[in-house]
């Protein structure tokens, strides 16, 4: 959404914000990047593999 805002800033107006929610999403998951080491190493491949792509994603 921060990227579509850039190019249409008409929606940072709206009331359903977009953008906002998606910078509070980012912060949540960032405070709690802490809980990461423990699910990248899971015995649940599927866990395990959506943790590293979380990683990935956060720059971890």
């Amino acid at each position: 959404w921060e990227n579509t805002a850039a190019a249409y800033p008409k929606l940072l107006n709206r009331r359903e914000n977009h953008v906002v929610w998606e910078r509070a999403a980012r912060q949540a998951v960032r405070a709690r990047r802490g809980a990461l080491p423990p699910l990248l190493s899971d015995q649940d491949t599927e866990i395990a593999r959506a943790a590293a792509e979380l990683a990935r994603t956060l720059g971890e």
